[in-house]
């Protein structure tokens, strides 16, 4: 399949990684710059290229993403994330011929796991400072471009903490699915810097499994993708 070009971190891993026996392919809500064409057609990729395959849904991280875009209420955003995210995950099966086993954030979230990873990750914020200020000058580069397209629904102080919780929650999720044997992720776009330096063992990691993680970065080769 010749729809994208891909890229490995760590670079050492790129000839073995597609001797990994599972990969999962990742779906963030907050994707506009990318058609539900090129989500099926990473998941596609993902599936051919490993013997067990599945995709994540970012779904109930996205009610921090909606929350910075809008003044509302943490059981509001939680409704519309999930309406949101429903309608997606029908869109993007309804042009599969099977069903992929799904990873949900709804659900990892609420694993006694998660919650303690999310511990560690928030007591690892505190006392390491390259790790908060990896995770600080991502939520500051967010929310600076956000700023800069008159988007943000809420003052910056309020934006910096909703980027910065969820960006605890998806390295809590990310170490969750590590240590359960999912080391290998395909998205479609970059990685978060924090966890591309976490795996090049740049900035320390909360957790071994962590370090072990491998991130395929699809580019798809179409000039104009159609926006979702």
């Amino acid at each position: 399949m010749q729809y994208f070009t891909h890229k490995t971190t760590p670079t050492h891993q790129a000839e073995k990684v597609f001797s990994y026996p599972r990969a999962f392919f990742g779906i963030s809500l907050n994707a506009k710059n990318t058609s539900i064409k090129d989500q099926v057609a990473g998941y596609l990729w993902t599936r051919s290229h490993f013997k067990h395959s599945a995709v994540l849904l970012g779904d109930s991280l996205y009610r921090l993403t909606l929350q910075i875009y809008q003044e509302i209420d943490d059981e509001t955003a939680e409704k519309e994330a999930s309406i949101q995210g429903e309608a997606l995950l029908r869109n993007f099966l309804g042009q599969l011929d099977h069903t992929p086993e799904l990873l949900r954030c709804t659900t990892l979230m609420t694993q006694p796991s998660f919650e303690a990873n999310l511990l560690a990750v928030d007591r690892f914020f505190s006392e390491c400072s390259e790790f908060s200020s990896s995770i600080k000058d991502d939520a500051r580069t967010y929310i600076d471009r956000q700023q800069a397209k008159g988007v943000l629904g809420t003052n910056y102080e309020k934006a910096m903490m909703l980027a910065e919780r969820y960006l605890k929650a998806e390295v809590a999720i990310y170490s969750t699915l590590a240590a359960e044997g999912w080391l290998v992720d395909v998205y479609i776009g970059d990685e978060l810097p924090t966890l591309k330096k976490i795996i090049q063992g740049s900035v320390p990691t909360v957790s071994p499994p962590l370090q072990n993680r491998i991130n395929v970065s699809l580019k798809s080769k179409r000039k104009n993708p159609v926006p979702l």
